[in-house]
């Protein structure tokens, strides 16, 4: 009786363990290029950015620096495999260079603008947050120093590149094509110093003048200048 209730402790104790979140983890750039063993991605973003749809649904941010200097720990030291703007390549540990971050790589492709590298990943971020249940595709955006004016947001050096996440799929295109479906709930990840904050709003028109992006809130919005952040909007249509 003893060792039946010892082995039925130990199969409960596996089934309360929850899995690792299953989340698609993205690095983008202005432009990308490769060689026959190397994928350069030029003038990267400053944040990685992550979905995760299960088994909860969560998003994440990275830095690139982070992502570079702890590759290994995260991804390990194999080649991984990797969608280059949905482009099947693989992909081993980064290296930074000059003002861009090269990866070895197996598969060569043409260069191209507006750039998107996304992994799978199994595992834990510092800084994640809650998504609420929602259907549909996560638009995600990151940005450069960000200043408020009522419920008006703008920010600087705006990445040329927004990424969507759906379940096991991903899409990117370019920021100004992708800017006029953000509407909805949303959050804004931002950094000021070493403060994160994940902070619920209801985005009602994203716009992007030269390297200005401007986002307008229904309600509310940080109240202070953040250094970095990143635009998570939920539940959107498949990407045209």
């Amino acid at each position: 009786m003893l060792i039946r209730l010892l082995v039925l402790l130990l199969a409960l104790a596996g089934c309360s363990q929850a899995p690792d979140p299953q989340w698609q983890l993205s690095l983008s750039a202005a432009r990308a290029t490769t060689t026959s063993d190397t994928l350069t991605m030029q003038d990267p973003d400053v944040w990685a950015v992550a979905v995760a749809h299960a088994p909860t649904r969560m998003g994440a941010v990275l830095s690139t620096q982070r992502l570079v200097s702890e590759w290994p720990d995260l991804l390990g030291d194999d080649p991984v495999p990797a969608l280059l703007n949905g482009t099947p390549v693989t992909v081993g540990a980064p290296r930074v260079a000059a003002q861009n971050v090269e990866f070895p790589t197996s598969a060569a492709a043409a260069g191209t603008p507006h750039a998107s590298l996304v992994m799978g990943y199994n595992g834990d971020f510092k800084y994640f947050f809650d998504l609420p249940p929602a259907a549909g595709w996560t638009y995600t955006l990151t940005f450069g120093p960000l200043r408020r004016d009522g419920t008006t947001l703008v920010a600087q050096a705006t990445s040329p590149v927004t990424v969507a996440f759906e379940g096991d799929r991903s899409r990117n295109m370019p920021s100004e094509q992708a800017l006029t479906a953000l509407r909805g709930p949303s959050y804004l990840v931002l950094l000021d110093s070493r403060t994160y904050s994940a902070v619920p709003v209801t985005l009602t028109q994203a716009t992007l003048d030269g390297d200005t992006l401007t986002l307008r809130t229904q309600d509310s919005a940080p109240r202070a200048a953040f250094n970095r952040g990143a635009l998570f909007v939920d539940g959107l249509p498949t990407p045209a």
